[in-house]
């Protein structure tokens, strides 16, 4: 075992320690509470998401009885298991030491280490067939043996019916290929679109059930993501999801996720650098989307957060790339410290309300 993945084992355990001594001190959130409800009735899928989260939840309150650590424990247990295969994957594309980074930042940008790794939501098993989704991309490009194809039609399924924003795996999947000129073969292979088969197949539940109830989940997310009138663009809309977004990832983080996003669309798209390609490919397509809602409707902060997922194994690689550079050093020093002190004040106001508000 080498070095930093020693390392990555000793963060991951010390962290999952941390988050298994708090999941039953806090209440559970309201979202969380209308999960466990999905729990109680399983069904094919329900009104506003897809049915994985309940049948988790299920699972894991029959074995530890219906109490706060047991509805939160598989969010625990599944953020390690995105976190090992976030850590490969980062490692294909550029080194362990920039995985082990990456890993890092998951650990203390909000978005994933609380929002993700603690609270019980469709976007803890998102996240986890997303990163594996990438993984096995990652493999069938680096390998062209198609049985990935396979893997990934699965992989993809699974991530459909955790939450709809999984549809954006898709065109990620195209936009890859499309800028890849030596990988564009794959539009004529069967096996591109038997994984797009597999995937729809593993998704039937949701349409069966959308059908049985008059296409309720289908016309609520359209509603609720495009709003129920023509759209009128509002820059006051834009600007107040993206400091929202801000404040998910941590402000200071932010704007220097943005500046790799840039660098990562240049690097990928006109400089046809493979490792960046594929890291734009599977962020900046729902990061986008998500944003272009945003100018004219209200989005939920979390909603795009597959986007800066993935992106983190950028940022960490240019912030090793520029680490000698002095006010680089310090400036992400300081975002760091930032976001990781609004990580410890979270749980510790839940437990102890040391802030004094209402």
């Amino acid at each position: 075992m080498t070095y930093y993945h020693k390392l990555f084992w000793f963060l991951t355990s010390f962290t999952t320690f941390i988050r298994l001594l708090v999941i039953g001190k806090v209440g559970i959130t309201v979202d969380e509470a209308h999960y466990w409800v999905y729990s109680k009735f399983l069904d094919l899928s329900y009104y506003d998401h897809p049915p994985i989260i309940g049948y988790i939840i299920k699972a894991f309150t029959e074995l530890f009885g219906v109490n706060t650590f047991a509805v939160r424990l598989p969010s625990v247990i599944i953020f390690v298991l995105t976190s090992w295969i976030f850590f490969i994957a980062a490692r294909k594309l550029f080194s362990e030491k920039t995985a082990f980074t990456a890993v890092i930042l998951l650990n203390i940008l909000p978005v994933f280490s609380f929002l993700g790794a603690v609270i019980t939501i469709p976007d803890s098993p998102l996240s986890l067939f997303w990163i594996l989704s990438f993984y096995l991309f990652i493999r069938l490009i680096e390998t062209s043996q198609k049985k990935y194809w396979y893997f990934l039609g699965f992989s993809i399924g699974f991530a459909l019916i955790s939450k709809y924003t999984a549809v954006m795996l898709f065109p990620s999947i195209i936009i890859f290929l499309l800028f890849s000129k030596n990988h564009r073969f794959w539009f004529a292979k069967k096996e591109f679109y038997i994984s797009i088969l597999i995937s729809f197949v593993c998704f039937l539940p949701v349409i069966f059930w959308n059908i049985q109830n008059n296409w309720a989940s289908f016309g609520f997310q359209l509603q609720h993501g495009f709003g129920k009138t023509l759209p009128e663009l509002s820059t006051t809309l834009f600007f107040r999801s993206i400091g929202a977004q801000a404040g998910y990832v941590s402000p200071l983080l932010f704007a220097f996720y943005c500046f790799a996003l840039y660098s990562c669309a240049k690097e990928g798209f006109f400089k046809k650098d493979k490792y960046s390609l594929f890291v734009a490919s599977f962020s900046l397509p729902v990061l986008l989307f998500f944003n272009s809602i945003a100018s004219f409707n209200e989005i939920l902060p979390h909603w795009p957060a597959m986007g800066y997922l993935v992106a983190t194994i950028y940022v960490s690689h240019l912030i090793l790339k520029f680490w000698e550079t002095k006010w680089v050093r310090n400036y992400v020093i300081t975002a760091c410290s930032l976001a990781m002190a609004m990580n410890i004040l979270v749980p510790l106001h839940a437990i102890y309300k040391i802030v004094p508000i209402e």
